[in-house]
């Protein structure tokens, strides 16, 4: 399996910066005025390509993440109607600096989906499935800074994988 990266920088085509556009007149950002949209979109135009990236997560933990939601929730109603419609749950996920509850897939001309949301409404979407799993998501796992600073002495460790 590959990798989720987040890169933060310009979007990368035509038909990326198309849908955006088309994403921000449908958001549901009181702030959003069309003087801003079109500030935003021009800012976004002469932006570096990339400003920064980072290997997030592999794809197995982000599947395992989003099977996780939707058994909590329901997966069409996760996805599609629920509140946490802002997930990655398609592979070309895009999430703009903005407020609001809308979402959009846009598909190319052989039907692949790219997502657009909020970056204000993926942070909702975590800290709300944290709160409500029994997982103890966003917390620290028990021996987590032993495993940073002495690999040895972690692995040397008899843990219950399921305890």
């Amino acid at each position: 399996m590959g990798s989720t990266l987040l890169v933060v920088g310009r979007l990368r085509g035509r038909k990326e910066r198309d849908a955006a556009s088309a994403y921000l007149a449908g958001a549901s950002d009181a702030a959003l005025t069309s003087n801003a949209r079109v500030a935003l979109l021009k800012a976004w135009n002469v932006a570096p390509t990339k400003v920064a990236c980072l290997d997030a997560l592999n794809e197995a933990s982000t599947c395992a993440f989003v099977e996780h939601t939707a058994a909590m929730k329901g997966f069409n109603e996760a996805m599609m109607r629920g509140r946490w419609r802002h997930l990655p749950y398609w592979i070309d996920s895009y999430w703009l600096p903005v407020r609001s509850d809308t979402t959009l897939i846009e598909r190319d001309k052989n039907g692949w989906p790219s997502f657009f949301g909020s970056a204000d409404g993926l942070l909702a979407n975590l800290a709300d499935i944290a709160a409500a799993s029994p997982h103890r998501l966003g917390t620290l796992p028990p021996h987590f800074e032993l495993m940073r600073t002495n690999l040895r002495a972690f692995y040397a460790l008899e843990l219950d994988a399921f305890g």
